[in-house]
């Protein structure tokens, strides 16, 4: 949930971007690299398990090679193709036969007359494993998982709305918990005990596991229901996982993904590595992309703590994702430590260590984000007109040579206005706005945006294109204010770097105006700059200063045709 809602704040923005725009430059890398590693990982224990159950359901003459092929191929075409083509309409598909597959189930156990073992704090395990910290590895989809938070920013960026998150993002964990915990009283109750699951998954594999207690509850048409069920999850996990490597490869890479070609320069690695991973022992892998899962979850709840610790309106809201990520620490320390597949270390070793990297991890968080800083004057109310001079004339090079302002009458000169960003909080604006009315980036058709720009200003039109990055106020979906997030550059102003970006080309169409939309509006898109980490917002050719100046924005210059005026 909290992956994707941020993403939402910047523009679908992977979880790696996030990890380097609120923990720098080093988490970045950090996530980028364990991002790709777990995504190929996940790919791959998504081949093998849907390829062993559909060699069961097919002729001997389909071997369960045949099925990593075809597997494999339409991950190709998932993979390429835009979102919209393949996976937007199998899934709805999908969803309905995993809801499907879950209720089956759960109807078998209920009318079979299977005991469920009663919830006990006992350890179940059947060799004695210890449930720390290898429980909460073991379990992660519809828990805590980091696959999931490298998806939800793919998803964030087809919201329409940032209302719908809790229902996406928070909801679909919710489901996928439902779904998980059915197959988890299922599979004990089906074989008597944690013992018994045990020895039929070493005897058949988790294929066979499933196909045994689908046909075993259901009978052979309703077993095949819900094995079609079990095959739709884990291909509907490995199509998204390499397309989400691939995406993350791209920002990397800087290679352009709307041609085809770059996209297969990324594509065809990715699976050709996952197509040699699908020969190595299914159980290691799995083990491996586990802790990989789980350790990506801890980075990305840190992440999240950051992000509340940056921008909720008090500081001690982030100890709501802090807390969790320090659980989610001492978890992913201390199983490395223990693994078979880590350091083998004992308990007395391992548990000690585990917990004291959390806790320091906690305490750094805690003496990081919560001492008093010094208060800072704002450097912008110290600058000199000239100094302002300047800085706009570099970031506006040969702006007096242009036809269009040297137009513009001495006596209705333009404005230039600032703010500072460290203190802003939006609260000098607040307007009690209806549930239709929505704010959001624009991801729809282009040319229908540009059309209700040119209602507005006709000369913005040329602004608008494929690559900007416009922001909008909607009413029940339809467009109803705009404007583009312009990225100032870095600049040295009275000694000191300024990060500016600001709005630009800010326009609501004529039947929704005087709502207060267009206004919020920049709030929201002034409270995304702040958490991107600029310094000042910059408010360029405007002629309604009192209308920013409710937000706090100030004028710092004034022009015309013949120049500044004086």
């Amino acid at each position: 949930y909290m992956s994707g809602m941020i993403s939402a704040r910047h523009d679908g923005a992977s979880i790696a971007e996030l990890s380097g725009i609120y923990l720098g430059t080093g988490a970045k890398w950090l996530m980028r690299l364990f991002s790709i590693v777990l995504l190929i990982l996940t790919g791959t224990v998504f081949v093998n398990s849907p390829a062993a159950l559909l060699e069961r359901l097919t002729p001997d003459a389909f071997s369960i090679t045949f099925w990593i092929i075809v597997i494999l191929i339409y991950y190709v075409l998932a993979t390429l193709l835009p979102i919209d083509k393949i996976i937007g309409r199998l899934y709805p598909v999908f969803g309905a036969v995993l809801i499907i597959m879950a209720a089956g189930i759960l109807a078998g156990v209920i009318a079979g007359g299977y005991t469920i073992p009663e919830i006990t704090l006992k350890d179940l395990h059947p060799e004695g494993l210890p449930v720390w910290p290898y429980m909460f590895v073991t379990v992660a989809c519809g828990a805590i998982s980091g696959f999931h938070a490298t998806q939800s920013p793919m998803v964030a960026k087809c919201l329409k709305s940032e209302k719908m998150g809790r229902r996406v993002f928070y909801g679909a964990m919710l489901s996928e918990s439902v779904i998980a915990l059915v197959w988890a009283a299922g599979g004990v109750a089906f074989y008597g005990a944690t013992g018994g699951l045990k020895n039929a998954l070493t005897e058949l594999g988790q294929s066979g596991v499933v196909y045994d207690i689908s046909t075993g509850m259901l009978g052979r048409v309703g077993g095949i229901l819900a094995i079609v069920g079990v095959i739709a999850c884990p291909i509907t996990s490995g199509d998204t996982a390499f397309r989400s490597a691939r995406l993350i490869l791209a920002e990397i890479t800087g290679l352009d993904q709307k041609q085809i070609r770059n996209r297969l320069v990324i594509t065809l690695p990715l699976l050709g590595i996952g197509a040699l991973l699908t020969q190595l022992d299914f159980n290691v892998l799995w083990r491996y992309f586990s802790w990989s899962n789980q350790t990506l979850a801890m980075i990305a709840l840190w992440v999240a703590a950051a992000y509340l610790l940056k921008n909720a309106s008090n500081k001690y809201y982030s100890v709501i994702t802090a807390l969790p990520a320090s659980f989610m620490t001492a978890v992913s320390v201390t199983y490395i430590l223990m693994a078979q597949e880590g350091f083998r270390l004992p308990a007395k070793i391992g548990y000690p260590v585990g917990i004291a990297v959390a806790a320091i991890v906690l305490v750094i968080f805690f003496i990081l984000g919560f001492r008093r800083k010094r208060k800072d004057t704002d450097t912008a109310q110290n600058i000199t007109k000239k100094q302002y001079e300047d800085l706009f004339l570099e970031m506006k090079p040969g702006f007096f040579d242009r036809d269009y302002v040297r137009a513009v009458p001495v006596n209705e000169p333009a404005s230039e206005m600032i703010l500072c960003l460290r203190d802003f909080d939006g609260k000098s604006y607040v307007k009690s706005l209806g549930d239709e009315i929505s704010f959001g980036y624009f991801h729809g058709d282009m040319d229908r945006l540009k059309e209700d720009v040119a209602r507005v200003v006709p000369a913005w039109v040329n602004f608008f294109g494929e690559d900007s990055r416009v922001y909008c106020g909607f009413i029940d979906g339809r467009v109803a204010s705009f404007c583009l997030i312009e990225d100032f550059g870095e600049h040295i102003v009275g000694g000191r770097k300024w990060k500016i970006g600001g709005p630009g080309c800010v326009g609501t169409l004529p039947e929704f105006r005087n709502r207060g939309i267009g206004l919020s509006m920049i709030r929201e898109v002034t409270k995304i700059l702040k958490e991107e980490q600029y310094d000042y917002s910059f408010i360029h050719h405007t002629y309604v200063t009192g209308w920013y100046g409710k937000l706090g924005y100030r004028t710092i210059l004034r022009w015309h045709g013949k120049g500044f005026e004086q």
